[in-house]
């Protein structure tokens, strides 16, 4: 019998683009247009510039561009690039239930990849159709939030999704989709230490998951074997990462049952600020307040939200860190913070200082 992985790799080499409902196809296209438009907003980041700097040093070479760049990279090294430019403002999209950006790293990759080979606009789309919909399975195996042990969910699955799109688009056969996620697994961290102080780790999670997977599909395809019971062995990456779960607990279902039947990509959204996508029902009645009743921020003695306990940790303390931010995107997982900022300027968008 064929464990997670298996199913999951099988399914992918068999699909073809005739197999994708139009209503995913119009979703993707969506998705796909938000992550470029996103893209282009943070070209002239410093974040994105730096980046650049950094891969043109250890990731040179002549196989492909990143979005909007002239020169040339290797192929992991314009997907970084890719990579950091689709979320470093914080506005990718977010599939609702796991809280994985699920477009971002799939595409990151697969637009560096099909442009430097010419493939087609159907091809782009079904690889990054197929890594979204099994990042955003894979993110509901578990039934504890990956925020709480301070695992970023985007950066493991996404390592994922970026792997399966990309195996796709190389036609790797079942085995060697396996064994490049097999890689991919012992590849990524997702550490949440940058949460702490604000550091400028965050903003590359994205760059590296679609970086690493083109590490693990290279390995996979010269016939470099990775372990099949990655995600439901003893070792796998569930178990050994979220030990406080009870193996019988962990829903490996979630990740294989009504694959091309029941699509996940249907329940992602798109992001109207660049915050934590959380944040957003508070910013929206921030602004509603603010535009009805033309209230002066100065006046404010306190703002009560009822939120999620799940969240409470992550967004809303230690609230000293949260009060006073250190760096942008700190501020924009921050609901003090957000809220301040959307009350005293009115606005949230690209140009938020976050």
């Amino acid at each position: 019998m064929q464990g997670t992985s298996e199913q999951l790799s099988t399914w992918v080499a068999g699909q073809s683009w005739g197999d994708v409902p139009q209503s995913v196809r119009d979703v993707a296209r969506f998705h796909i247009l938000d992550v470029v438009g996103v893209m282009l907003a943070a070209r002239q980041s410093d974040i994105v510039a730096a980046a650049a700097r950094g891969m043109a040093q250890t990731d040179a070479g002549s196989e492909a561009k990143a979005l909007g760049f002239k020169n040339t990279l290797s192929l992991g090294g314009a997907a970084f690039v890719n990579g950091v430019m689709a979320s470093v403002l914080e506005f990718d999209d977010t599939h609702i239930e796991s809280f994985v950006h699920s477009t971002v790293a799939p595409f990151a990759v697969a637009l560096a990849f099909c442009h430097s080979t010419h493939l087609s606009g159907p091809q782009l789309m079904q690889a990054v159709i197929l890594g979204s919909e099994l990042g955003c399975r894979l993110g509901l195996v578990s039934p504890l939030r990956l925020h709480s042990v301070g695992i970023h969910p985007t950066a493991i699955m996404g390592t994922f999704g970026a792997t399966y799109a990309l195996a796709k688009l190389q036609n790797l056969n079942q085995a060697q989709m396996t064994g490049a996620i097999g890689h991919s697994a012992s590849m990524c961290g997702g550490l949440m230490a940058s949460w702490q102080d604000g550091s400028s780790t965050k903003t590359l999670h994205v760059g590296m998951a679609a970086a690493q997977a083109v590490r693990a599909v290279a390995l996979a395809r010269e016939g470099i074997t990775g372990p099949s019971s990655v995600f439901d062995g003893r070792f796998g990456w569930f178990r050994t990462h979220l030990q406080a779960v009870a193996p019988a607990d962990f829903r490996f279902s979630r990740a294989t049952e009504s694959l091309g039947h029941e699509w996940e990509m249907l329940n992602v959204a798109s992001k109207p600020y660049p915050s934590a996508f959380t944040i957003h029902p508070y910013v929206d009645a921030v602004l509603a307040l603010k535009s009805a009743l033309d209230i002066d921020a100065s006046r404010i003695a306190e703002i009560r939200c009822e939120i999620a306990q799940s969240s409470v940790a992550t967004l809303c303390e230690p609230v000293a860190e949260k009060l006073r931010p250190l760096t942008p995107w700190h501020g924009r997982i921050s609901l003090q913070h957000s809220l301040a900022e959307a009350f005293i300027i009115g606005k949230m968008d690209k140009n938020s200082s976050g």
